[in-house]
């Protein structure tokens, strides 16, 4: 049996029994099938005119079809970019499939996004598996809490130098940032020195946890430098001011020798019975080895 011949443009049928919309329906999803035919089996050039004729029925189509292309085309390695694209920004019911898992979206792709795009869009990509420190970077210029938040909670994320100096000045109004900050393993002693002074007493203490150091190897592996440095009379500023560094652990052994206390607990216990008067002030600064104001 000889295959029917398509009708010609030109050529109509008598009853109209078959509704557009369902044609146009059939029609994108054909070429979405056709747009996902694995690569060693269609033309690139072929691919890509598939999709150019799909983002043109997908202008006026609805919301569902324009979903249901989303949902096609999420899992493929190389999607048509225009089509991706539209779909992007489209509403966040169509969006957020793409935005979300999409393997086709690059970096440069989801910046352009995130900056033309509302807030609901933006927190969809925060909670893609992997985001690089350069779409993160973008996703935080925008300050918005439950963004950043999301980003925070999301171990995929990579944090650059800049966004993290960000974060951190926010977190003096937001102290939900402190909390997620302190979980993250970009965050370094200096990072949780600055949210030290405006975390509460919980999250103090797990910065002093986590970044508290004993010094101990440290120490030992460099135990033979120090009279050999004390003999050159300590002329080179940065050999003295990095084994000094070692050597106090955080704390002035000097002025505890010194001192009226047997320790700096005891003057912290000292001050809390008494008061913490100026004098007992610059006791604790001198032993902690922190310089008096």
């Amino acid at each position: 049996m000889q295959p029917q011949a398509a009708l010609e443009l030109t050529e109509t049928t008598e009853a109209k029994l078959v509704d557009p919309e369902v044609v146009r329906s059939q029609l994108a999803r054909r070429l979405a099938d056709v747009i996902c035919i694995p690569e060693s089996q269609l033309a690139p050039q072929e691919r890509h005119m598939a999709g150019d004729v799909l983002v043109e029925l997908l202008r006026d189509a609805d919301i569902g079809l324009r979903e249901a292309v989303a949902k096609r085309l999420v899992m493929l390695n190389e999607a048509p970019r225009t089509i991706l694209m539209i779909l992007a920004k489209d509403e966040l019911k169509v969006a957020r499939h793409i935005l979300e898992k999409s393997k086709s979206l690059t970096d440069s792709d989801l910046i352009q996004i995130a900056r033309k795009v509302p807030k609901t869009h933006r927190l969809v990509i925060a909670q893609r598996r992997h985001i690089s420190d350069a779409v993160v970077d973008v996703l935080v210029e925008f300050l918005e809490e439950e963004v950043v938040e999301k980003v925070l909670q999301n171990k995929g994320a990579n944090f650059s130098e800049t966004a993290l100096q960000r974060i951190l000045r926010m977190s003096r109004n937001h102290h939900r940032y402190v909390e997620l900050l302190v979980l993250r393993d970009e965050v370094r002693p200096s990072h949780g020195l600055t949210m030290f002074w405006w975390s509460n007493h919980e999250i103090r203490r797990k910065i002093l946890k986590r970044f508290s150091v004993a010094r101990t190897v440290l120490q030992d592996s460099c135990a033979d430098l120090y009279p050999k440095a004390a003999e050159t009379g300590w002329s080179d500023p940065a050999v003295r001011k990095a084994l000094q560094f070692i050597e106090r652990r955080q704390r002035n052994r000097a002025a505890m020798e010194r001192s009226d206390f047997d320790g700096l607990e005891a003057a912290l216990e000292s001050a809390e019975q008494d008061g913490l008067t100026r004098e007992i002030t610059q006791e604790i600064s001198y032993m902690a080895g922190v310089k008096p104001a």
